[in-house]
């Protein structure tokens, strides 16, 4: 993978289930968004004109701790279908 996309659990070399994939895919959104891959701290890259919900998926995707992502790819799609 590429180190930029890479969640911290899989760059660190430590098991990695389906939230390293939604990591990956909160990178990939914040790429679409930004123009770059998410530097620490990513948050503050962010522009204002953000809607804040899609923020708070961001957040939930881009968590250092896997326990605080969403579970798997079928929770960020519900996640992003609540979006307003």
């Amino acid at each position: 993978g590429t180190p930029a996309f890479m969640a911290p659990e899989v760059a660190l070399g430590h098991p990695a289930d389906s939230r390293a994939d939604v990591y990956g895919v909160g990178t990939l959104i914040f790429f679409m968004l930004m123009g770059h891959p998410p530097a620490h701290p990513w948050h503050q890259q962010l522009p204002d004109t953000l809607p804040r919900d899609l923020e708070h998926v961001l957040a939930r995707c881009l968590a250092v701790s896997p326990e605080q992502r969403y579970a798997d790819a079928g929770a960020l799609a519900a996640g992003l279908g609540a979006l307003k």
